[in-house]
C-alpha cells in the first residue's frame, strides 16, 4: 500500500466514525479544516514519525493540498489549537478501534501483555527552578538514564501483537506502582509481565482477589541493597580488610 492509498483509508475510517457519532459543536462558526481531515493528519504523521504540530502543518501544507485543500488558509496556531480541543474525540476513536481489532484478531482469554513507564523530561534538573512548561504536571525524579530531572512519566500498557491497551500521564515523582494498580483496574483475565518497579505483593494480591482480575508478574525487589564492605567474606559476614 503506497502513502496516497493509505491517507484515503484512514480519512474514509475517520470520516465515517466521526459521521455515526453525536455532533461536537453546537453553535458557532464550523472550522475551516474538518475533524476528519485534522485526526488524519494527526494518524498519518504518527505514522511516518513526526510528531510536533509545527511539523505536520508544514508537511501537509507542501506536500498534500490537494488533498486538504483549506490547509494553505489555517495557520499553525489554529490548526494545532483544533488538535488539542480534539483530545476526547481522539481517545474514544482509539477505544472504537482497539475493540474492533482485538474482536478481529481473536484475542485469547487470558492474553499477555506487558506493563512499563519511560521518562518524558521538561529540562535538566538544574533548570527546574526557572522552567515554566507544564508546571501543573511537571514534578522532579529519576531516571536511570536521564539521572535527576524536571518533567513526568508515562505509563502504558501493551498486548500482543503490539496493540496499545491503556496508557497515563503522571508526575515524574509518582511511583510506578499507583499507576498499576489504576491502569489494571477493570482490565480483565490475563498475564501482564512487569519490571522490579512493579513489585507489589498487596497490587498483586488485589487483583488477584478479583474474579476476572489479570496476574501481575513482576521481579523481586528489596527494599533496601545490600551495602558491599570491602575485605573478605567470612564465616560471620564480611572481615574488615588489614590496613597497611
Amino acid at each position: 500500500m503506497d502513502l496516497n492509498t493509505f491517507i484515503i483509508g484512514v480519512f474514509c475510517l475517520t470520516d465515517d466514525w466521526l459521521s455515526s457519532q453525536k455532533p461536537i459543536r453546537k453553535r458557532g462558526p464550523a472550522p475551516k479544516l474538518s475533524d476528519s481531515e485534522v485526526i488524519t493528519m494527526e494518524i498519518v504523521a504518527e505514522f511516518l514519525g513526526i510528531d510536533k504540530e509545527k511539523a505536520i502543518h508544514s508537511y501537509f501544507r507542501r506536500h498534500y493540498p490537494h488533498y486538504f485543500p483549506k490547509m494553505r488558509e489555517v495557520s499553525r496556531t489554529t490548526f494545532t489549537r483544533q488538535a488539542a480541543n480534539l483530545w476526547k474525540v481522539k481517545e474514544n476513536f482509539w477505544q472504537h478501534l482497539l475493540a474492533e481489532e482485538l474482536l478481529l484478531s481473536g484475542e485469547l482469554e487470558e492474553p499477555l501483555m506487558v506493563i512499563d513507564s519511560f521518562p518524558m523530561a521538561i529540562c535538566k534538573r538544574s533548570r527546574s527552578y526557572r522552567c515554566k512548561v507544564m508546571r501543573e504536571l511537571s514534578e522532579r525524579g529519576r531516571d536511570t538514564n536521564l539521572g535527576k530531572f524536571l518533567g513526568m512519566r508515562a505509563h502504558v500498557v501493551i498486548c500482543w501483537p503490539g496493540i496499545v491497551l491503556r496508557a497515563s500521564v503522571c508526575g515524574a515523582d509518582v511511583h510506578d506502582v499507583h499507576l498499576a494498580e489504576e491502569l489494571l483496574e477493570g482490565m480483565g483475565r490475563g498475564w501482564v509481565l512487569a519490571d522490579r518497579n512493579y513489585w507489589s505483593p498487596l497490587v498483586r494480591e488485589q487483583l488477584s482477589e478479583l474474579e476476572e482480575g489479570p496476574m501481575l508478574m513482576a521481579r523481586f525487589k528489596l527494599k533496601t541493597r545490600p551495602r558491599r564492605r570491602r575485605g573478605w567474606c567470612g564465616p560471620g559476614g564480611y572481615l574488615p580488610s588489614a590496613r597497611r
